[in-house]
């Protein structure tokens, strides 16, 4: 059962009873016993909501990562987190999670599930100070504060009426730090009454808000961590596609969810002596160090040897011997084309080594697939590329693609689907691509690359 004492604690008793009988076997009495056994059944309680949130934890650590910290498996977590901490409390709290902000001067919403809405919009960004509030204040003594009645403390001040309009009364908060050490928020908890928190509060709270600090230190890392594979990523790639004259070229680049692995896709577009142009797209084997390594070098091994050949297939055979005499163990699919200007529009020659076909669409709405079938890149000896050629007119369009847009796309499941999509495009979908008047019409280059969706 639950007893609720003279001071307002919700305790749970275990009872036990027994009759008292006399000389003949009747009962004359009986004997009731009533045992504390709250702090038992709240380490029972305890232990199974520890075991629910680092179960959280480990499936946010496969989880998305967000644009922002917050979101998604984290914060899922905090507010299990932060219910627990209500639920095992002696008395009805509320708890809160603050997060520091990145530059570390202010705090910023975690999860505060059972506090109103318009309090915690109140306090979002409240900077870190020795008396700016009970939050602030703990963040900058990097200890424990307690205020048993907020009306009458002095760290409320300019908080104070806000907590009464809440019906807020007392508040004690906690910081939270990472496995290593790092500030990385604050747990607060809030009463209705005067008070100050009973050894129990502390002992869950302190142990909840290490857990804390294992979700929002792990989040955090894995932030970094997408935020360096996003620029090692980038650093593959050009920072720009250059201004042909001519033609209109867009680039779509959507790398699949791998977790923090860099992917090996890769895509350029590049001038060459002769006045013509070059690009290549490609989709080295595997994730990670070795694939953005094997990336690099096929990227730019291209671009070096497509100043010296001419022929897109002799380019490809380089590059096929230079991956197989490299210390890497990787191959990789590749297209790599040039465009010629001509008088009425751009010559067109692709060699391919196990890459899908580029799709031209042509102004009518027809819409054809180049195939230049040929070997995987860096697997066989004296390899050899085909190469195929076509012509661009003015409004027709060149799509260039990675296996993931069709194979790992729900929206696009295979070439056809692809090519129906590019056969369904209005024309009013191609004249937003024209130049400006004065300057002459030409065809588009169309290159999405990526492993989930362009």
């Amino acid at each position: 059962m639950l007893y609720r004492t003279a001071s307002g604690r919700l305790i749970p008793v275990r009872i036990s009873a027994s009759p008292i009988r006399d000389e003949d076997g009747e009962i004359v009495a009986g004997v009731l016993v009533l045992q504390d056994v709250s702090e038992r059944v709240r380490s029972e309680r305890l232990l199974i909501a520890q075991r629910d949130i680092l179960a959280l934890i480990a499936n946010g650590e496969t989880g998305r990562v967000a644009s922002r910290l917050l979101g998604g498996p984290l914060e899922t977590t905090l507010e299990a987190i932060a219910r627990t901490a209500d639920d095992l409390s002696e008395y009805d709290a509320r708890s809160s999670i603050l997060l520091l902000s990145e530059d570390g001067r202010r705090h910023e919403h975690g999860a505060a599930p059972s506090l109103p809405v318009a309090y915690s919009e109140a306090i979002e960004g409240v900077e870190i100070g020795a008396s700016i509030g009970l939050c602030g204040t703990d963040a900058y003594r990097g200890g424990t504060v307690i205020v048993a009645d907020i009306l009458s403390d002095p760290l409320w001040n300019d908080f104070r009426d806000l907590a009464s309009e809440h019906g807020l009364r007392a508040c004690w908060s906690t910081p939270i730090r990472a496995d290593d050490g790092e500030l990385v928020g604050t747990f607060a908890v809030y009463y209705g009454e005067p008070r100050e928190p009973t050894r129990e509060d502390r002992r869950v709270v302190d142990l909840l808000a290490r857990t804390a600090g294992v979700a929002i230190g792990r989040a955090r890392d894995a932030e970094r961590r997408a935020r360096r594979r996003a620029e090692l990523q980038s650093s593959l790639l050009p920072l720009a596609l250059p201004d042909v004259p001519g033609i209109e070229a867009r680039v779509s680049f959507h790398p699949a969810d791998r977790g923090l692995d860099v992917g090996g896709d890769f895509y350029d577009l590049f001038a060459l002596p002769d006045g013509g142009w070059g690009f290549v797209i490609g989709d080295v084997c595997g994730h990670g160090a070795e694939a953005a390594a094997v990336t690099a070098l096929t990227r730019h091994t291209i671009r070096a040897v497509a100043r010296l050949e001419d022929r897109p297939a002799r380019v490809l055979e380089i590059v096929n011997e230079e991956l197989r005499h490299s210390d890497h163990d990787r191959f990789c699919t590749a297209q790599y084309g040039r465009l010629d200007p001509t008088s009425g529009g751009f010559k067109l020659t692709l060699a391919s080594g196990g890459h899908p076909g580029p799709l031209i669409r042509q102004a009518s709405g027809k819409v054809e697939t180049v195939r230049p079938h040929g070997p995987l890149i860096g697997v066989f000896a004296d390899a050899t590329f085909p190469e195929a050629r076509a012509h661009l007119r003015a409004d027709d369009m060149l799509v260039l693609y990675t296996d993931g847009l069709i194979e790992r796309n729900p929206r696009l499941e295979g070439e056809r689907a692809l090519r129906s999509l590019l056969g369904k495009l209005r024309q009013a979908d191609v004249d937003h691509r024209r130049p400006p008047p004065g300057r002459p019409r030409g065809p588009s280059a169309g290159v999405t690359a990526g492993t989930s969706a362009g």
